[in-house]
């Protein structure tokens, strides 16, 4: 938990999983070598290389936003702890006014499509960008630009559909205003999916930037924004939006977190080079 302004923030876990291996999921226009080598700069396994999975939860004045929902059953009992862990924040489900879906990938979605749907939340306003609606429930969604097999992405695709219906009656899209409630605003980051968003938390002098899925694991892409990343809708877009976000907060040396950053995923972005360096922040939070 920390504080931006007036607002109490939480990341919560909602557990972990491996990435096995990590290439090609990783830097295929790089090459194998040059992923182990990234890992193996940051002291990590090449084996045992774990992706996280984090949520945030905002409480302001007037809403307790959840942005996101963590895997549900999607990922197996390594993860979807996201209900389980809410209680340490002292904040109940049914207190939640709004949940922002960033992006409707499993692991982002899986908490709204288990046995009891949007009514985890029951009283909670779901949000979603308009772009990433019209993708997922078009015809064709159209998957040329990815890694992803014509079989992946309709997997994928069955599983946004059934998350976007679920909350299909409870539900605003974001636009062109990018407002969701006051102090939380979505900021387009397209690429990774076609409506993902990056989220902004502001309070007075206070800010927060939450990158979202714009980097999936800080030793391989931090440094190298410009590989590719097998979970990309369209992977040319997503390295641009990959690096004008990284851009964005380097430069603001505004406070992050992140749906796959390491737990507790508060830190700052340094630009070195080319590329970026993740900035984990010393023990601040209560």
């Amino acid at each position: 938990r920390r504080k931006i302004g007036t607002f109490d923030v939480f990341v919560i876990s909602d557990g972990t999983f491996p990435f096995a291996p990590p290439y090609p999921l990783f830097g295929a226009n790089a090459g194998e070598e040059k992923v182990k080598a990234a890992l193996e700069n940051e002291f990590i396994s090449y084996d045992k290389t774990l992706g996280h999975v984090n949520t945030l939860l905002v409480k302001t004045p007037k809403d307790v936003v959840l942005i996101d929902t963590g895997c549900g059953n999607a990922f197996g009992p390594t993860t979807g702890k996201l209900q389980s862990r809410l209680a340490n924040t002292g904040i109940d489900a049914k207190e939640i006014t709004a949940v922002v879906i960033t992006h409707a990938h499993p692991d982002h979605v899986g908490g709204i499509i288990g046995p009891r749907g949007a009514e985890a939340f029951p009283n909670a306003h779901f949000f979603l960008h308009k772009a990433e609606k019209d993708f997922w429930t078009s015809t064709n969604p159209d998957f040329s630009n990815s890694a992803l097999s014509k079989e992946e992405g309709m997997q994928m695709t069955g599983v946004a559909v059934k998350a976007i219906e679920t909350v299909s009656g409870r539900v605003t899209l974001i636009d062109a205003n990018n407002k969701i409630v006051h102090g939380v605003n979505a900021i387009p980051a397209f690429g990774h999916t076609p409506g993902h968003i990056a989220v902004q938390i502001a309070d007075g002098q206070d800010e927060l930037i939450y990158i979202t899925d714009a980097v999936h694991h800080y030793a391989i892409i931090m440094p190298n924004p410009d590989w590719h990343v097998g979970f990309d809708t369209d992977r040319a877009a997503a390295v641009k939006a990959r690096r004008a976000l990284l851009d964005r907060v380097a430069t603001d040396k505004v406070l992050v977190s992140g749906a796959h950053l390491p737990f507790p995923a508060f830190g700052h972005v340094r630009k070195v080079g080319d590329g970026f360096q993740w900035v984990p922040s010393v023990w601040e939070w209560t």
